[in-house]
């Protein structure tokens, strides 16, 4: 996915109602508890895209989420203000494989409506995410059918 996709499926539900979408140097400058998907790969660099998540769930914790449980930038402890940050530590996308900003999309709205325990228990029983990012998204986010960008992500076509 790329910034329009992510955009665009933001635009066509409430789920997402907040949340923004950056390039890593920008993200410090959101006022604090913007909840924001942000490329890890600076915009000045070029191209290269992997989209992770800045938020808080539903109990008010600090979450950060990487599909590919890569380390914390420390731009995301300078965002947050704060070292005390929940880290999912499982990798949940297969290398080579381009659904980081779908699954993003998901942790963000499981996390948002249940919390971290519930995008936790998810996680854990399913090795990897991808496989069930569909069923998922067309079980609880039914008010995505009828946008053609969250059409694509439902049926994993992004």
């Amino acid at each position: 996915m790329d910034t329009n996709d992510i955009k665009n499926v933001i635009a066509a539900s409430n789920v997402f109602k907040g949340l923004q979408v950056q390039c890593q140097e920008y993200i410090t400058r959101l006022p604090s508890g913007t909840p924001v998907i942000f490329n890890t790969i600076k915009c000045s660099q070029g191209n290269g895209k992997h989209w992770v998540l800045c938020c808080y769930d539903a109990d008010n914790n600090p979450v950060y989420y990487d599909s590919f449980a890569q380390q914390t930038p420390e731009i995301v402890y300078r965002y947050f203000n704060s070292k005390d940050i929940y880290t999912f530590t499982r990798q949940t996308q297969e290398k080579g494989t381009f659904e980081c900003g779908q699954m993003c999309l998901y942790a963000y709205a499981v996390l948002s409506q249940g919390g971290i325990s519930v995008l936790e228990d998810i996680l854990g029983k399913n090795k990897l995410l991808n496989t069930l990012t569909s069923k998922h998204f067309v079980n609880n986010l039914s008010q995505f059918k009828g946008n053609p960008v969250a059409v694509k992500l439902l049926k994993n076509d992004i």
